[in-house]
């Protein structure tokens, strides 16, 4: 039997206007509301697999979908795990599935909606490659220049060997000054979103995590807000059958991916 103890809900900066879900299939779970609700620049949902973070990273990122002028990202390191059965792509295929009012370019890799709002999902390296080096990595962000975004989503953000290119997309958070054009149905207009960077992570993964990672989602940094989670607080999924799938891992990997914690590091 698994523990069945869910964990914390949340930051400080959860607020309580509620969850915007005009282009969600289905509501999100407790955890995920939590996650949508927050006002906060910064917020890394930071834990183990099958807790729902990168879902919920989507359902964010869809929130003011609905808000004339507003554009977000989701960014991979690797154009291999957008493309993946049930990857990033997908899951936004199937969210906006028979949803009025959007159109996805393939060539684009974005979603617009008849608000004027975009969805872009982007890539920083095309393939896993042994023999890249932090330079290639860096290097990548020029083609986000002259860009501008009120969300921005980074799932895996482990994966990125610097923070380079996570800190280098604060500076993408841009709209005009101005308060012209139609609000959204509910009154919201693009002066009313909040920047908001988010990210989703798994701590203590073999082989992955850099020191960047730690310093700045780790539980000695109380200066960056972070939700954690595990699949314990996803009821959408059987908690015993999920941890028995994993029971094959080596000990590491699995409890990195149970449980989701911070451990001291090697």
């Amino acid at each position: 039997m698994t523990d069945s103890n869910p964990s914390p809900m949340g930051p400080p900066c959860i607020t309580d206007a509620g969850v915007r879900a005009r282009y969600l299939s289905h509501l999100p779970i407790p955890k995920q509301a939590a996650f949508m609700a927050t006002n906060c620049l910064e917020l890394g949902f930071i834990g183990g697999a099958g807790g729902g973070k990168t879902w919920g990273l989507l359902a964010a990122a869809l929130q003011f979908c609905d808000v004339p002028g507003y554009h977000a990202l989701i960014l991979r390191k690797y154009l291999t795990d957008l493309r993946v059965p049930g990857g990033i792509i997908d899951q936004l295929g199937w969210i906006l599935a028979g949803q009025e009012g959007c159109r996805y370019n393939a060539n684009e890799r974005r979603w617009r909606f008849d608000s004027g709002a975009s969805l872009s999902v982007a890539y920083v390296l095309p393939d896993f490659d042994p023999d890249e080096t932090v330079e290639q990595e860096a290097l990548s962000i020029a083609r986000f220049g002259g860009s501008e975004f009120s969300f921005i989503g980074v799932d895996q953000v482990h994966e990125f060997a610097t923070s380079h290119v996570y800190q280098y997309l604060f500076s993408r958070f841009r709209r005009p000054l101005m308060q012209a054009g139609s609000p959204a149905p509910d009154g919201v207009r693009l002066i009313d979103v909040p920047f908001r960077m988010r990210a989703t992570g798994v701590p203590n993964l073999p082989g992955q995590g850099p020191e960047w990672f730690r310093d700045r989602f780790g539980p000695q940094n109380p200066d960056a807000p972070t939700m954690s989670c595990t699949y314990r607080d996803n009821p959408r999924i059987d908690p015993d059958e999920y941890a028995a799938t994993l029971s094959a891992l080596p000990g590491d990997a699995r409890a990195a991916l149970l449980d989701g914690e911070w451990r001291e590091a090697s």
